[in-house]
């Protein structure tokens, strides 16, 4: 067994709520990471000392965030333990982040649901929310925001991005 102070740790996410009635926990990903097996520990900072936790079944994914199901946490009052606490995976799990430049999204193929709704136009670097402004097929602008859970994938190749927007949003932008 090695040493935890040689382990090179990376911060995963936070906790953020309790899921189910069995002691699950949601993890909110700040970085991405393969998803972890039964054999590998979290890391969790209680009290300033990042301490190993074990999985008591692989991690899943849910929605955008993970599901995690710790060893000797079953049930949802044990499980508020981790709650707002901050979960760290080794170095090695961590998935290089090719950095994207949107920028580099100029005159891409938006899509909604799949259907085709215009081509970029512009983007907008707000620092609090970057927005892609859109040149629909009907000849207006619609203006979408780019960190949000929205964005489904991005493929470079065939120059396309592919969003799930939420209902009125076409609307809030024809006015």
């Amino acid at each position: 067994m090695r040493d935890i102070s040689e382990l090179k740790l990376v911060k995963a996410g936070r906790f953020v709520r309790t899921h189910g009635y069995k002691g699950a926990v949601i993890l909110v990903p700040e970085t991405d990471f393969e998803l972890l097996s039964k054999a590998e520990p979290i890391f969790v900072l209680t009290d300033g000392i990042r301490v190993p936790f074990f999985l008591s079944s692989d991690m899943k994914k849910h929605k955008n965030d993970l599901q995690v199901l710790f060893e000797s946490f079953e049930s949802n009052n044990a499980a508020e333990f981790f709650l707002g606490k901050e979960a760290y995976i080794e170095e090695q799990y961590a998935i290089e982040d090719e950095e994207f430049d949107f920028d580099d999204m100029l005159d891409f193929e938006v899509f909604d649901y799949g259907i085709s709704v215009g081509v970029v136009d512009e983007f907008l670097p707000l620092p609090t929310n970057p927005i892609l402004s859109v040149k629909t097929h009907r000849g207006t602008e619609l203006l979408i925001p780019v960190n949000t859970p929205f964005l489904i994938k991005i493929d470079e190749q065939k120059r396309q991005l592919f969003f799930e927007l939420p209902a009125g949003l076409f609307d809030i932008n024809a006015e």
